[in-house]
């Protein structure tokens, strides 16, 4: 039992999609670090924090989507398995995340299955054996669809990251972008034949056809940008998420009584033309609407707020405004400074809430935290101020 979970594991870290994986998570991770350094000379969240915060995450909802997939046993043939990988490494191949979803991995997996084999001689797989394949496929689109929509809700907005670039005036404006990458662990099953292993291995039997269970990684990723209100851009893409999921989830029973290959492809190319419209739609409202945050005339913009600082502890939050500090009105870095310097051990704040209405929050200051309470600024001056953390 022991030595099978192992090598289950083991299958599943030797999987070039991981490893790959791992890989991208890392330069995520850099280049995160390295932009939020340029913007405020500090960065808000460690490189290993892409790492920590996706794994739990991912496991699970890898959990979940095993024990559906198990209960409806989901026979994938090892075929397809390698046509999702070779799918989801050339999407990792653009560096788009937002591209790394079952609409258009499977999508490529349903024109390398039916529609390349029309131009190209070569024997890719036999349908006529496998009636119930391209339910298999729908049914796995919408699962993943659903589970990934419930991640970018519940854990998408865990690593925002707050940044500064010039606006159309030629000034500094804040916008937060996310970058998400979860590696989620799925089991399978595959026909009994497609591996011949030298140890005991669990196989199940279907009607007259054996299975294995298998540990395969599926990776699902998000990508936004927002100068806006970045909290309603999750509801939006969340209720793509759950659209596109749904309209599969009946895609599979149609599948289970007309198993026909050409309206198999026809409905994952409108899932995924559906999904890339919901998509542009979304970044094209967000580039009309208006700039929130900017430079403020009395009072000082919250692009962003370092964990575990004392604006974290006194819950300072996103998008509200400082307006005065010990009874001084700040609006700006500088401004804002000088102000905590009237008590260097103790600060009293008035802050304004998104919607204007204001609210006071005291707290001591130590030494050795940031200079400006861990609030991050949009900035006035090309100059950065070095800061102590």
């Amino acid at each position: 039992m022991v030595e099978t979970i192992l090598t289950a594991f083991a299958s599943f870290f030797l999987n070039p999609i991981v490893c790959i994986g791992f890989i991208t998570l890392f330069i995520i991770a850099h280049w995160r670090v390295k932009q939020e350094r340029s913007s405020f000379h500090t960065r808000v969240y460690a490189r290993r924090a892409d790492f920590l915060l996706s794994t739990i995450p991912s496991i699970v909802t890898g959990v979940l989507v095993s024990i559906v997939t198990i209960a409806a046993g989901v026979v994938l043939p090892t075929d397809i398995l390698v046509a999702i990988t070779l799918a989801t490494l050339l999407l990792l191949l653009t560096g788009q995340m937002h591209w790394l979803t079952p609409t258009y991995v499977f999508f490529l997996v349903a024109l390398y299955l039916v529609v390349f084999p029309q131009f190209i001689e070569f024997t890719f797989l036999e349908i006529g054996e496998q009636p119930y394949l391209y339910a298999a496929i729908m049914f796995s689109v919408a699962v993943l669809l659903f589970s990934q929509g419930i991640l970018v809700k519940k854990d998408g907005r865990k690593l925002i990251s707050p940044q500064l670039k010039k606006g159309k005036r030629g000034r500094f404006i804040g916008v937060h972008k996310i970058n998400r990458l979860w590696i989620v662990p799925v089991v399978f099953f595959i026909p009994e034949s497609a591996f011949i292993l030298p140890w005991p291995w669990p196989t199940f039997s279907i009607g007259s056809e054996s299975i294995q269970p298998i540990l395969f990684p599926i990776l699902l990723g998000f990508k936004q940008q927002s100068h806006n209100h970045l909290e309603t851009r999750f509801y939006h893409y969340t209720r793509v998420y759950l659209l596109l999921a749904g309209i599969a989830a009946v895609s599979t029973m149609i599948l289970l009584y007309f198993p026909n290959e050409w309206l198999f492809v026809s409905i994952l190319g409108f899932i995924a033309l559906l999904h890339a419209i919901s998509q542009m739609t979304i970044r094209n409202k967000e580039k009309k609407d208006t700039v929130f945050f900017t430079e403020e005339e009395e009072s000082c913009r919250v692009v962003g707020v370092l964990p575990n600082s004392p604006a974290d502890k006194m819950k300072i939050l996103l998008g509200e405004q400082i307006s005065k500090v010990n009874g001084q009105t700040v609006h700006d870095e500088m401004t804002l400074y000088q102000a905590l310097q009237k008590n260097p051990v103790y600060c009293k704040i008035e802050v304004k809430d998104k919607n204007g209405e204001k609210r006071f929050v005291q707290g001591p200051l130590y030494s050795g935290e940031h200079y400006q309470l861990g609030v991050l600024l949009v900035r006035k001056q090309e100059k950065l101020s070095n800061s102590i953390i």
